[in-house]
């Protein structure tokens, strides 16, 4: 057996398995290895003063988020920073990066593509899920489908400030509210106080921005806190531009945000 061939067969296999699109920045190398979606690694690649900056644009983290990992964790972060230390990258700023002279790049794609696949089995440690609240969701969702959005955006009223849970510009001005209730007594109360702050803000900027509801309808409780008392939803239907349910509206929520 000619274990030299044998080597040099799979090395030109993969030679061929990589490609480049050129982007403003650089370029995207897309690798024949895949990270934890079955999808091929990804390394953006820019030039710096005669070095090349390598990076995963902080698509690793992206697709945390979107598995429903809180990346925000401490333990989190020290292994993804663990996982940069091995493979003998960075991890800061919310992406895997390494700068290197052109003579190391071969070596530099090779521990980039590495911590990738890494970084985004993590979403598979059950250590590092924890059951999202409803509003974290809504984010995902938004993430999921690269929707640019602001959180706990502030906005003064006719008569008071009030804080939006989620807010999508880029002239939408969508006001975007998720609502979880257990009962129907916080369900209204829920509705009522939504109803103030929508009231508030018409009262001083009528439909300038657009008043959505989104109601967490995942559970039977939920469901019936809901349609045990039609105060609730009478309140929502009556000052929100559109009510949304999460079983059946994300689809809408999507396309009318896109």
């Amino acid at each position: 057996m000619n274990c030299t061939a044998l080597a040099e067969t799979v090395t030109n296999s993969l030679q061929n398995q990589f490609y480049v699109e050129t982007t403003e920045q650089g370029c995207v190398m897309v690798t024949p290895f895949l990270n934890a979606d079955v999808a091929p690694v990804e390394i953006y690649i820019e030039e710096k003063n005669g070095l090349l900056h390598l990076s995963d644009a902080g698509e690793s983290l992206h697709y945390l988020f979107i598995a429903g990992i809180p990346i925000d964790s401490k333990p989190l972060q020290k292994e993804i920073s663990l996982i940069a230390d091995v493979n003998q990258v960075r991890f800061g700023q919310s992406k895997l990066s390494v700068e290197v002279a052109p003579a190391q790049l071969g070596d530099a794609v090779q521990q980039m593509a590495a911590a990738i696949q890494a970084t985004t089995y993590l979403a598979y440690k059950t250590s590092h899920r924890v059951t999202l609240k409803f509003e974290e969701e809504v984010e995902r969702l938004l993430v999921q489908h690269r929707i640019r959005y602001e959180t706990k955006y502030q906005i003064q009223g006719m008569s008071a400030p009030q804080t939006i849970p989620i807010y999508i510009n880029s002239n939408r001005n969508v006001l975007l509210e998720p609502v979880l209730a257990q009962t129907a007594s916080s369900a209204r109360n829920k509705a009522r106080l939504i109803g103030f702050k929508w009231h508030d803000l018409r009262d001083k900027y009528g439909d300038t921005y657009r008043y959505n509801v989104i109601l967490s309808d995942k559970t039977a409780e939920q469901r019936a806190a809901w349609a045990d008392d039609g105060e609730a939803i009478k309140i929502l239907e009556t000052l929100s531009t559109r009510v949304l349910h999460w079983s059946t509206d994300q689809g809408v929520l999507v396309s009318s945000l896109s």
